[in-house]
């Protein structure tokens, strides 16, 4: 009966499919590009000189952790304004919203003042006007380029049942996101561009983690950017569509700089809205970097080599003391439980840190991990699930600029093995991550760093900003919180949560999530 409903399914979208032929607009074919790699730096420029205050010994790299927000989008702006050869950003999500727009005006002034800017982007939530991003692209040092694009642009529902009757090919995503400075200075994490990252949502914000790294490992990210960049699965947007004219440019890029100078006086007092010298936050920086070594790991483009899981799990299987796991989105896949009762029966301690359902972004992924709580429980794993309601010094690290959102998500990915390993990147433990998408991340050696990152997660998970799952005498679930405060529901935001809740675990697509 399944088979059949799928043949019918698939028949009725295939119909709909052939009658929306003839009035969609298609991708224009290319040819083939000639490979190209970032441009050579100079011994003078400036971030060339800062990445020499620390110093390179044979594969030394050095690690500063970025969890506060308004840092994070900080640091963006510091590197797109102190670039003076090459700018190259890798990133799933770009949003149209305030702070989209003021790193699309900082890497647009990259491009004016001669830096050779690359900006690749995943197509699927790209909401940009085409003829706009085609015009921008012919600026001759700015260069931005789709991944794995919908050959079918529009209209809309056209894109739609193309998505749908070409199904395995147009889910596949590259989730990763770098920024690469004059190729000397890495910025890699979880966050996409947009203001629930950098902790100026309105709606809510995201607690997140991004890492800057100089030193030896920065030149494997920039091979793996230069990799996605020559590859025949992006299309280059200047191709999108026909240019338009060069006033319509002018004129609607003076509207978003006008935009972005009105934040000045509304949305982003705090900013620095204008290119500046940032000396200072590289100055007191340089404290809080840890020195270690790393590799810089990432999926193949088109997802045929999962590389990442692969090396991840080689480092989770050699644990002597301790893994601890942090991600916004846990469906375990079967063989997983295998590997946990085996490093817990040799005496591994297994944490794991999820979002409670009141800070999860996507319901239906928590209604589909919420199935595999009691296993993990069982096999002796720690689980916290982080609160939509944190502590102020929760909220100060996921809030900016005097910026109070209603509640926050949890979306950081950090993986610490017996206190010396640490994964950071773009990774979730679900299906879609570890099967479907292109992801990166780092893996790095220091001691220094990973016991920084876990003392990020013990005050993470205490009890005024996680709740702790346990099994109670009977076997029932419960969550421990606030002065030894015992729930046996789970916590939620709003009754609506519940409701959804308890029809979206049969729907499914697990395996897609």
């Amino acid at each position: 009966m399944k088979e059949m409903m799928r043949q019918c399914l698939m028949k009725w979208l295939s119909a709909s499919w052939l009658c929306c032929l003839v009035g969609c607009t298609y991708l224009a074919p290319i040819d083939i590009q000639e490979p190209e790699a970032a441009a050579e730096v100079s011994p003078s420029d400036y971030l060339v000189q800062q990445s020499s205050i620390y110093p390179q010994q044979g594969d030394r790299s050095y690690f500063h952790l970025i969890e506060d927000a308004n840092e994070s989008l900080q640091w963006r702006l510091a590197l797109i304004d102190a670039a003076e050869t090459s700018i190259d950003l890798q990133t799933f999500i770009w949003e149209a919203d305030q702070s989209g727009w003021l790193l699309f005006d900082r890497v647009l002034r990259a491009a004016e003042r001669g830096v050779k800017v690359r900006v690749l982007i995943d197509d699927i939530w790209l909401k940009s006007n085409e003829s706009l991003l085609a015009s921008y692209e012919h600026h001759p040092n700015l260069s931005i380029r789709l991944y794995n694009p919908m050959k079918v642009r529009k209209p809309s529902i056209g894109r739609g049942l193309y998505f749908l009757t070409h199904y395995a090919e147009a889910t596949h995503r590259m989730h990763s996101k770098v920024l690469l400075a004059d190729g000397v200075w890495a910025l890699s994490g979880g966050r996409n561009i947009g203001d629930k990252y950098f902790g100026l949502s309105g709606e809510y914000n995201f607690r997140d983690l991004d890492v800057l790294s100089v030193g030896a490992v920065v030149p494997e990210m920039r091979h793996e950017f230069d990799v996605f960049w020559n590859s025949n699965i992006v299309y280059p947007a200047r191709y999108l569509g026909d240019a338009v004219e060069n006033e319509v440019l002018l004129g609607e890029t003076k509207k978003m700089r006008k935009g972005v100078e009105d934040m000045k006086q509304t949305q982003l007092p705090h900013l620095i809205l204008s290119s500046r010298s940032w000396a200072q936050l590289y100055r007191d920086a340089q404290a809080s970097f840890f020195p270690g070594r790393a590799t810089f790991i990432a999926d193949t483009p088109g997802g045929e080599e999962r590389v990442l899981d692969e090396y991840l799990s080689q480092y989770l299987y050699e644990a002597q003391r301790e893994v601890v796991i942090v991600t916004p989105y846990l469906i375990p896949y079967k063989a997983s439980f295998d590997e946990l009762e085996e490093m817990i029966g040799r005496g591994v301690r297994v944490k794991f840190v999820v979002p409670s359902m009141g800070a999860n972004n996507h319901l239906i992924t928590h209604s589909h991990y919420r199935k595999y709580r009691r296993r993990l429980l069982s096999l002796g794993c720690e689980l916290y699930e982080y609160r939509h309601d944190p502590s102020e010094q929760q909220r100060a690290i996921s809030d900016a600029g005097g910026n109070r959102a209603p509640f926050l998500c949890l979306h950081k990915k950090a993986i610490v093995v017996d206190r010396r390993f640490c994964y950071i990147g773009s990774l979730n433990m679900d299906p879609r991550a570890l099967m479907i998408n292109a992801e990166s991340g780092l893996i790095i050696d220091s001691v220094g760093l990973s016991g920084a990152l876990c003392g990020q997660i013990d005050m993470m998970v205490q009890p005024e900003n996680a709740w702790r799952v346990s099994l109670s005498e009977t076997g029932a679930l419960q969550w421990r919180g606030v002065g030894g405060a015992v729930l046996l529901n789970q916590p939620a935001r709003k009754f609506s949560q519940r409701v959804w809740d308890s029809f979206a675990r049969w729907i499914p697509i697990e395996s897609e999530l």
